[in-house]
């Protein structure tokens, strides 16, 4: 009996440590909830006066309750580089002088103002370039598939349709090397000139047909698509499958008809990349700027 009296004490002492036990972790549990939120409040303010910087501003948004520790260490040290940056450039900002938030605002009315008036005159020049007839134009500037569908060759129009002096003068096609051939040889329908322009060395036309299935024997006329325009000569020397044939091959686009002129002297490079590319990609003639290195 005196056992049992013992053990029923024990359960009693052991259902109210329990009880304080429970009261505690749900304490625990409101107080790490309030955590938490205060966490994120001061996260989100952390990153506004951040914003400025980006390195400071991901350091910012890094942080995390569980790598607190490290992560504000982490933020502490961007900190302290922004502020030696600033320290830096305050020599450059010593005759700015500060201004009223109502100085600020007044400021701000100015510009947006002045930007209500820029967008009207440029809505009223966009009008005004709009009232222009295709005819009066000087120049034009589209896509391949939007001027092909808005100006068709004129032989190609009912006779109802044809407008005078419609035909372009000259087109330039830009990226040549990137328009597929299809497209391409179609402009040469306009009974104009025409010039194509481009890096014959960058990508090729883009077509979602597997090369595999452009063959003589299967869909020859695939090549149309996935062939650059460059090619634009062959289409009138050759049959279909001889053009699916060396589209499959990469034979290089040849230039018996059409003029070809190589341009060797790039602005873009430095000396040292020319130098590099025209040993590893283009001519030996190939030269960059003298005047600017590449960094």
């Amino acid at each position: 009996m005196q056992k049992l009296d013992d053990t029923q004490g024990a359960i009693k002492h052991t259902t109210a440590s329990i009880k304080a036990y429970t009261e505690q972790q749900q304490d625990i549990q409101q107080k790490e909830l309030i955590c938490k939120e205060q966490f994120l409040e001061h996260k989100a303010v952390l990153c506004e006066y951040a914003a400025h910087w980006m390195p400071l501003k991901r350091a910012t948004e890094r942080l995390q309750e569980q790598t607190f520790s490290s992560d504000i260490r982490c933020l502490r040290a961007k900190t302290e580089q922004a502020r030696n940056i600033l320290e830096e450039r305050r020599p450059h900002y010593v005759n700015c002088s500060e201004m009223s938030s109502e100085k600020l605002m007044e400021c701000k009315k100015q510009l947006e103002q002045q930007r209500n008036n820029c967008l009207a005159r440029k809505q009223k020049a966009e009008q005004k370039v709009a009232d222009i007839p295709i005819q009066k134009r000087l120049v034009l500037a589209a896509t391949v598939d939007s001027f092909l569908h808005r100006m068709a060759p004129q032989e190609d129009l009912p006779p109802a349709h044809i407008q005078e002096n419609l035909a372009p003068a000259h087109i330039f096609l830009d990226e040549a090397g990137y328009c597929s051939l299809i497209k391409g040889a179609a402009l040469l329908a306009y009974n104009c000139p025409i010039t194509f322009l481009g890096n014959h060395m960058q990508l090729s036309p883009v077509c979602e047909m597997p090369d595999e299935m452009i063959h003589e024997n299967r869909e020859p006329t695939g090549c149309l698509w996935a062939q650059s325009a460059l090619y634009a000569e062959n289409i009138f020397l050759q049959p279909i499958e001889q053009l699916a044939k060396e589209y499959r091959l990469h034979v290089p686009a040849q230039f018996n008809v059409l003029k070809r002129f190589d341009l060797t002297h790039t602005y873009r490079f430095g000396e040292d990349l020319a130098r590099v590319l025209a040993n590893s990609v283009y001519t030996q003639d190939f030269v960059g700027n003298p005047e600017h290195s590449t960094d």
